[in-house]
């Protein structure tokens, strides 16, 4: 193997959080001993891509672009990546009508000010971007006591998806504007629902949060990426 250094952030919220742990206890044996997708990249790429690769895990459970812009120089810049992989999305489309708020945390308009100052600095240190779209969500009880309005819809497997979908449309815009690599993740999962006749809540196995299948399919996208972008 070539004796090139590689240095990989993978900045994102709780599905690349290496500490995640479901607050839900019914979903824990779900989650034992969870291997995120930077831990497959950093296991897997070496040997496809003949670099040494060093995987950084920027993942914060909870968080929005807007709380991760607060971190970013430190999680991220300082760190002085060749490669950023970004995924956000999730909680900033939330819209938490049980603590009375019927907009969502973040705006898909702030969410895309936001992905376009994360894009502005690390273009400035010269590292390389993939942009990741959010997965997709399912209904479980817990998210059908917080969520029970529009624009989500009870009624159908993937109606939690009704409001994220406006900002995984506008981080593939983002992508094709600025001449990004999209992983696009939300898409991947349906195909694998709908394309394989495989139910994809064997990736995630409360609705939203992969698990080490989850996790190793994310991982595979990102590999195939990179493998066609490296390997000549």
């Amino acid at each position: 193997m070539s004796e090139i250094s590689f240095k990989v952030v993978c900045f994102g919220d709780s599905t690349t959080d290496a500490t995640f742990a479901p607050s839900d206890p019914n979903f824990m044996p779900n989650y034992k001993g969870l291997k995120v997708y930077s831990k497959w990249l950093e296991e897997k790429l070496p040997d496809l891509i003949l670099k040494n690769i060093e995987v950084i895990n920027a993942g914060v459970s909870g968080d929005t672009t807007k709380d991760a812009k607060q971190r970013f120089q430190q999680d991220v810049i300082d760190h002085h990546p060749d490669l950023v992989v970004i995924q956000f999305g999730v909680n900033d489309q939330s819209v938490r009508q049980d603590l009375n708020i019927e907009v969502p945390i973040v705006s898909v308009e702030a969410y895309a000010y936001n992905l376009l100052f994360f894009i502005s600095r690390i273009r400035k240190i010269k590292a390389a971007i993939i942009l990741m779209t959010p997965g997709i969500l399912m209904w479980n009880d817990n998210f059908k006591q917080k969520y029970f309005k529009k624009p989500y819809d009870l009624n159908a497997k993937f109606g939690l998806n009704g409001h994220l979908i406006k900002y995984v449309e506008m981080m593939r815009k983002i992508a094709q504007i600025e001449n990004i690599p999209l992983v696009d993740v939300f898409q991947a999962e349906l195909d694998h629902e709908e394309k394989n006749r495989q139910t994809v809540s064997a990736l995630l196995p409360d609705g939203l949060h992969p698990n080490n299948k989850g996790h190793e399919f994310i991982a595979d996208l990102l590999i195939n990426h990179l493998i066609r972008s490296w390997v000549q």
